[in-house]
């Protein structure tokens, strides 16, 4: 993120990927790691990438997994909150969890 937050695009994202590659075969790590991953993408102004790794993410359990609810709150997810990509995202899996919204 110190990446992101100094415009370094390429260099946030190539350090979330490799975290994220380190993290694959373990079932602890490898969410939170993409999950990490999913937040350099929306703070460097990628949403497609961002919002599709969200999506898969909603679909897994892990250890302090990402909701809808936290996505709808956290001020992190504000770059795409108007995504319409992103409020679908969000009403597909609020309809599964039987959240509202």
């Amino acid at each position: 993120m110190f990446y992101a937050r100094l415009d370094r695009k390429e260099d946030a994202i190539r350090a979330a990927q490799r975290q994220t590659e380190l993290g694959a075969d373990d079932v602890r790590v490898g969410p939170i790691a993409e999950e990490f991953l999913a937040w350099v993408y929306t703070a460097v102004g990628d949403p497609e990438a961002a919002i599709e790794i969200f999506d898969r993410l909603l679909t897994i359990p892990y250890h302090w997994a990402i909701t809808v609810e936290a996505l709808r709150l956290d001020p992190r997810a504000d770059p795409i909150r108007d995504d319409p990509r992103f409020q679908a995202m969000l009403e597909k899996h609020g309809q599964e969890t039987g959240e509202s919204g």
